[in-house]
Formats: structure tokens, sequence, C-alpha cells
């Protein structure tokens, strides 16, 4: 790999198996004829093979691979990690003279150059879809492949001996011969004309390869039409599973409806690119729709727009919109003349929208409206149905769940180049596992297969949790999931891993199918968020505790209790987290309650228990201005609240309580009965779980009080 004057400098990252191998290519095949030199290897670990190797080669590494910004050989990047998000990284920051091939290239340039390093390229080429013409020296076509024959056939008649100028010229025009000037080596698309089929998106390798003694040319020619369609259609897969998983949380987890729909709209904005989201509501009296909601992330758009829109206005979304009908206008060309006026003042040049049903007729629709004339895609109108969906049932997990399936095949088709580890469960054990759920634990795949995941890769504590996860959805109790838990690599490290998956049949019996990814770093991060939030909840639970000396450890034993129950039940561990906290802070309130009424060692009178109904407000109160990431404040206030109604103080019932505020309730009943008070001794755990079993559904949820079941012997309440 010595320096030479005409070589560009190469820098690779990721520093893998695979760039071990890059680099021993280059270092021992001596590619004279790729003029290219390896300047360095980035990589987050310096102990991986390719660093390992680069550093005793003597060439530069590094943690940071914009390091190779700075040095002015740096010409190429070739990123080995297989990352998206690195990849997206790499083209925001790079300087605009520095080219990238991804993993995808990258394998190809290291195929092409083995083949031609072994000489067995003549040998697969007519197993090959893709089309390849060998060209010698003199610039005459020395060989072609039958691909080249079918995929060429209409631009130009191909024999033996045929000038490659005028094939390319006829091909690809002024590009293909733009090619063969400069006799570059890599990887480059080009449109490929010809009468019948159309024209098509080729990617065209170069490279030099001596046959019988002389200096040929080898261009291989691949129509990515079908290629660049389904990575089209996989986006739109993985939009549909962002946009569904993200508003459905939402709508789940906040209290605030208006608040929620405006997340919404901001998604599905963001998703879409340079638009503005609206929710309108129809008014059949006055004949006119009426803003309720909006999103938009350009200011001078949003300022633009109406509040109302009336029927004799626009009277062809009047129609579409009254009568159920998706709305999908490419231009204003669709529209009537008064149409075109309203929208081009207010900037818009297309839009599209669906309807929103509200329990008996059409409440309105929601809009998505663009600056620019676009064709809006039966993919996008699913997309904004499905949306609406979840606005009007609260019912999307399922949908989306079912559009998952439909798309299965689609999805099997492109797991192997998957950035996430994929698997596949049955009967206990792994039927499936793709390369990068194996790399996740450090073993090969066949090591996997086979073999049950609670004995091989899940953390010994976490195992009864993955347990419960893989039995609720073989018996079809839940169809998904989406949970955290802790995994152990090969080498004995223990990493935490984000798990989402679905129950599917394969072959008549139920197996799983999911998706691993490894979020280490991000726990790690929130452990330590989680550690400052700690010290100054443990500061409050301990100045509660200094004025109610007899209930010293009530809200720590009602944490720990709670939380048991918010994992039981398969809570996200950042949710379980505010429900942590929380629950050591349920009771800070009783700091305006006066000494002498907490620890009154009889009956309290009723104007004593009022003065104790308040601690949940103040509570409320104290934590309001506290920048927590969770709603603590609205947990705290109403974890006295009751099924039936009959709590305090806002007589809450049913759903309008939220499920950390249930879970609290059950918790803090069980330890209070437990444990000793002033007025009276500890009434035991027997009498305790009997209370709340007794009232599972009148003033506890039902499934809380099962958890606690469940967690309660090894909870050590006693």
């Amino acid at each position: 790999m010595g320096k030479r004057t005409d070589e560009i400098g190469v820098a690779i990252i990721g520093g893998g198996q695979g760039c071990l191998e890059l680099l021993q290519l280059f270092d021992h095949l001596r590619l004279e004829e790729f003029q290219a030199r390896i300047v360095g290897v980035a990589d987050l670990r310096s102990d991986v093979p390719g660093m390992l190797y680069a550093r005793a080669q003597g060439l530069m590494t590094t943690t940071v691979f914009t390091d190779f910004y700075s040095n002015p050989d740096v010409k190429m990047i070739i990123e080995l990690t297989g990352s998206e998000e690195v990849l997206n990284e790499i083209y925001r920051t790079k300087p605009p003279y520095i080219k990238v091939i991804d993993h995808v290239g990258a394998r190809l340039f290291w195929d092409l150059m083995k083949l031609k390093a072994e000489h067995r390229a003549r040998n697969i080429l007519e197993s090959t879809r893709d089309a390849y013409l060998v060209v010698n020296s003199k610039g005459s076509l020395l060989h072609f492949n039958q691909a080249a024959s079918e995929m060429l056939r209409q631009g130009c008649e191909l024999r033996i001996g045929t000038s490659i100028e005028e094939l390319m010229n006829a091909v690809f025009g002024i590009g293909g011969l733009q090619l063969l000037n400069e006799r570059t080596e890599g990887v480059y698309t080009l449109t490929a004309f010809r009468e019948t089929p159309a024209e098509f998106p080729a990617e065209i390798s170069l490279f030099r390869a001596e046959i019988d003694e002389d200096e040929c040319l080898v261009i291989s020619i691949r129509d990515v039409s079908e290629r660049l369609q389904a990575e089209k259609e996989i986006s739109r897969l993985h939009r549909y599973e962002r946009l569904f998983s993200n508003a459905a949380a939402d709508f789940a987890l906040s209290r605030n409806l208006n608040q929620s729909i405006r997340s919404t709209l901001k998604m599905i904005g963001e998703s879409f690119g340079e638009c503005k989201v609206g929710l309108w509501r129809i008014d059949s009296k006055q004949k006119q729709m009426v803003l309720k909601s909006k999103w938009s992330a350009d200011e001078e758009f949003d300022d633009g727009g109406f509040e109302i829109l009336k029927e004799k206005d626009v009277p062809v979304l009047w129609r579409e919109v009254t009568t159920g009908r998706a709305v999908k206008l490419s231009s204003l060309k669709e529209l009537t003349e008064s149409e075109r006026v309203v929208f081009a003042r207010c900037g818009i040049r297309s839009l599209a929208g669906v309807p929103v049903l509200g329990e008996d007729d059409r409440w309105g629709v929601l809009l998505v409206e663009s600056k620019t004339a676009r064709e809006w895609t039966d993919g996008e109108l699913e997309l904004l149905s499905a949306i609406v969906n979840i606005m009007e049932s609260g019912l999307q997990r399922e949908k989306a769940q079912r559009a998952l399936r439909e798309s299965e095949a689609l999805y099997q088709a492109m797991v192997d180049k998957s950035l996430t580890g994929i698997y596949i469960l049955q009967d206990g054990v792994f039927l499936y596992v793709n390369k990068r759920m194996a790399e996740i634990f450090g073993y090969a795949e066949e090591e996997l297969l086979n073999k049950n995941p609670l004995d091989v890769i899940v953390y010994p504590g976490d195992r009864w949790l993955v347990d419960k996860q893989l039995k609720d959805r073989l018996s079809g109790e839940v169809s998904s999931v989406h949970y955290i838990f802790r995994g152990v690599r090969r080498d004995g490290k223990v990493i935490w891993l984000e798990c989402m998956g679905a129950r599917l049949m394969i072959k008549g019996r139920p197996a799983i199918i999911g998706n691993l990814m490894d979020v280490t770093e991000r726990i790690q991060n929130e452990e330590q968020r989680s550690r400052i939030f700690d010290a100054i909840t443990m500061l409050a639970v301990g100045m509660v505790e200094q004025r109610d000396p007899y209930t010293a450890g009530h809200q720590r034993r009602v944490a720990a209790i709670a939380t048991a129950i918010g994992r039981y039940m398969g809570l996200p561990e950042d949710r379980i987290e505010g429900l942590r906290l929380a629950a050591l802070l349920h009771d800070i309130g009783k700091f305006a309650v006066p000494i002498e009424i907490l620890t009154k060692p009889g009956k309290l009178r009723p104007s004593e228990f009022e003065f104790i109904k308040l601690h949940s407000q103040v509570g409320a109160e104290i934590l309001a201005e506290v920048p927590f990431p969770w709603d603590i404040s609205s947990i705290v206030t109403q974890h006295h609240e009751r099924l039936d109604g009959s709590g305090y103080p806002s007589g809450l019932r049913g759903e309008e309580i939220c499920l950390e505020a249930r879970i609290i309730a059950v918790a803090d009943v069980v330890e209070a009965m437990s444990s000793h008070r002033p007025y009276r001794p500890s009434l035991g755990l027997e009498a305790a779980l009997e209370e709340v079993k007794n009232n599972a559904g009148k003033l506890y949820d039902p499934e809380v009080v099962r958890a606690l079941l469940e967690v309660a012997d090894v909870l050590e309440l006693q």
C-alpha cells in the first residue's frame, strides 16, 4: 500500500472483519491498475480487526471519522458499518470533493476484484442477470454474455468486433462516451435508452483485466429498476411503521387529545417534507370547513393560510370532502378558477387528504398541503388513512400489524440487508437469524440456530420478562410488542436491547418474527440522567420522612412495588422510570399537613382528614415546575383516585385516571396495610392482598391487581 502520486486516498469507516479483508486485498493482491491507496481506518472501537491491522501497517487510525476531512490526501470514503445513520452523517458532514462508496458498493467492488484476481470472471458471466462486455485494447467488443444480448438488444446490435464507443453512445448517449474517455475504474449510474421496454436506470462498473496478454476493459451493466423500486417501497413501509408506532404511543399515553392531535400533525408534516398539515371540521349548516388544528414548518407558508374555507370558494374540494372521498390533487389545474385563486393566495400548489369519521357522520378531513406541485401516491393516502384511524378509534396498533403482515414477503426479501437484528422463533428456538442479529451478540449466524434465546443471549435477571413477552405473543394475547431488556454477548458483556416483534404462522404453527437494536449507549445516558433525578428525589423523600417518622420507608417501598408491577405489565423502561420517581414522590404534599395530624395515634376527625386529602394536590403543585421528562405532577395528583369515582381530589373514573396513578394506588394500599401506623398495627400482607382482590374492577384496576398477585412472592412485603 505504498504511495503513488497519481493515486487517490481512501479512508475506511468501520473497522470490522470486512475492513480487514479489504485492507488485505489492497496489500496482497497488488491491484496496480486500481489507482488508490488506503489512508486510514475509523471505528468507535480500537480493538477490532481492521483497526489493529491498519495500525500495524502504519496507517492513520481514529475513533472520529471526521478527522479524515482534515487530511488532504483523502478523496474517497468507503463506509463498511452498514449503518444508515452513519452513512447519512457522512453525507451530511463530508466536504464536497470527497466521494462515498457505501457498504453495498464496497461489497460489489470486493466481489469484482476477487473475481479478477482469481481469473474466474469469465466462468460466471453466463449465469448472471448483469450484462458483461469485454473490450480489447483497440476498443472492440471481445466478448459479451447472454444477459447483455437481452438487455441491450434494442440499443445496438451486439456482435464480436463492435466498436464499444458506438455501443455505449447508442445505449447511454454522451454519458457513456464520457465514461469510456475517462476510463476510470469504479461504479457509475446512467440511464440506458432502448425502444422496448422503456429506458431504465443502470449501474455500470468498469475494471481492467489482462486477458490473453491484452489489457482489456470489463464493463458490467445492471438494471437496477427493481432494486430502486424495492428501496422506495421499503422506505414507505418504514415510514408506515415509524408513524404508526409514534402516533399510537402518543394517543395511548397522552390525556390531552388536542395535544396528541398536534403532535401527530407534526409527525405527518415532517414525514411528508415541505408541507402544512391541518385538521378541518365540517360545518354542514354553515357550509364551510373550520380549521381545528394545524402544523407547519414554514412560518411564511403558515401565515398565508385560512382558518375557514367556504363551499362557494372551494366547490370541488367541498364535494370530495363531504362525500367521504379521499382528496388527491397533484396541481391546481384540477380545480375551479375560484379555488385556484384561493389556494394560490395561500401558497398551496397541491394537496391530499382523507376523511375523518365521527360516531354517526363525516366529522371532517385531514389535509396535507404542499408548496410545490407533486404527485400524491396511493401509499401516502394509505398512510394518512391509517393515522386518521388512530384518531378515530384508537385501533392503530391492529391496523399497523395488518399492514406489516401484508408486507411480510417484501420484508423477508430484504431481511438479510437489514440494519437491525432480525429473528424468527418457533418451538422455543431460533428458526432464523440474520447477520446483524448474530453480530450484535458476537456469534456466527449458524451458532444461534436451534438455540433457545433465554439460554444464550438473555441476561439471567430479565429472562422472566422475555419469557412472558414470548408466551403472550405465541398465545395470541397480544399481536405485537415493543420493550427493552438486557442481553449478554458471547464475550460476557451485558448490553441493552430494544425489541419489537409480532406473531405469525409458519407451516400452520405459531411463530414470532421480530427485530433487535443495541440501545446500550442510549440506556447509559438515561441512567446518568436518572441518577441525577434520584438524588433530588431521595432528598425530597428524606425530608418527608423527617416530618412523618411513622411512615419512614413507605414511599421507597411503594416505589419498589409499583416498579415490579409496571415491569410485569410490560411497560417500557423509560415509562417505568417515570413511574418509580412518581411513586417516590407521591406523598411529598404532606409538607402542607400539620405534623400533629400526620402523627396522631387515634382516628382522624373529618376536618383533619380534609387536611390529609390536600396532600395529593399540594404535591402536584410542588412538582409542577420541575422539568421531569414525565408527567409526574398528574400522577401524584391522581394516586388517590378510584375506578368508580369515589377517590379524590377530582373523582376521576376508569381510564380518566392515568395508568401510573392506578398502579401507585394499588401499591400504596398494599404497603400501607402491610405496615404499622401510629393508629394501628400492621394488618398483614394477606389482608392487603385480599383487599385489592375483592375491590378489583371497582376501586382498583384489575390488570394492575393481576400483575401485583403475580409478583407478590418476590417483593418481600412482610
